[in-house]
């Protein structure tokens, strides 16, 4: 299919826009086609231009199949790659991504892809972010 410029959603049917040109995307899948899905969220800055890090953890709320590839993309410059366990629960569940503690941002990315093209439905995301205070003198 390509790339798309946005999604949308209207009368109960899904739609791409790409290059000005809206498509319908509909079909008769029986499950044994897989779809390959990046998802690119842009740079946050969480409402301060200080510097901050992620507590160690990124909570996924999902259902997905074969599981995601979570990246974190550090001021646009650098980005790390973190895997999910998969699970083939047909619920809604929050997943747990386990990250370094280390990586510290003035603006943080991500990109959420499925593994394998498998189903992926994202409910929400959390991250818990902590400012980089400086020490008192």
């Amino acid at each position: 299919l390509g790339a798309f410029d946005k999604l949308v959603t209207a009368h109960g049917r899904l739609y791409g826009l790409r290059d000005g040109a809206l498509v319908r995307l509909d079909g008769d899948l029986d499950g044994s086609a897989t779809i390959p899905v990046t998802i690119r969220f842009a740079p946050q800055q969480f409402g301060t231009y200080l510097a901050k890090r992620l507590d160690g953890h990124v909570y996924l709320n999902t259902r997905e199949h074969n599981g995601i590839t979570l990246t974190l993309v550090q001021d646009e410059i650098t980005s790390w790659a973190y895997q999910t366990a998969t699970d083939t629960s047909p619920a809604m569940g929050t997943h747990q991504v386990k990250v370094g503690r280390g990586i510290t941002f003035h603006s943080l990315g991500l990109k959420i892809q499925n593994r394998n093209g498998g189903q992926l439905d994202i409910g929400g995301i959390e991250l818990p972010v902590l400012p980089l205070l400086r020490k008192p003198r």
